[in-house]
């Protein structure tokens, strides 16, 4: 199967994959007990997919103009509101991992 843009394609699955991660990686530093931080992960889960749906184009559409080809300038919207998501995530990951790793000392 051809996929039209494979460079985009990756960027999109890793900006996804580096913001779910730090936020996982700032719950699981930032909650003491393993309980209280995997509720925690399922509701920043739930949140992060519901306000997906705000995004110009949903991150299953954005997939799909990506394989396609077709990117617009609501694909081009989305993708620069996830890469502000990710970079979000990734410095409040870095901020609460830095605190959690000056704990364990």
């Amino acid at each position: 199967i051809p996929v039209g843009d494979v460079g985009l394609f990756l960027a999109v699955a890793t900006l996804a994959a580096i913001l779910m991660a730090t936020l996982a990686a700032a719950i699981g530093l930032g909650v003491p007990r393993p309980s209280q931080a995997q509720a925690a992960y399922a509701l920043v889960a739930i949140l992060v997919v519901a306000l997906s749906l705000l995004l110009p184009r949903d991150p299953m559409g954005l997939v799909a103009r990506l394989a396609t080809g077709s990117v617009d300038a609501a694909s081009w919207g989305s993708l620069a509101w996830l890469l502000a998501a990710a970079a979000g995530a990734a410095l409040l990951g870095l901020r609460f991992a830095r605190r959690g790793l000056a704990r364990l000392s």
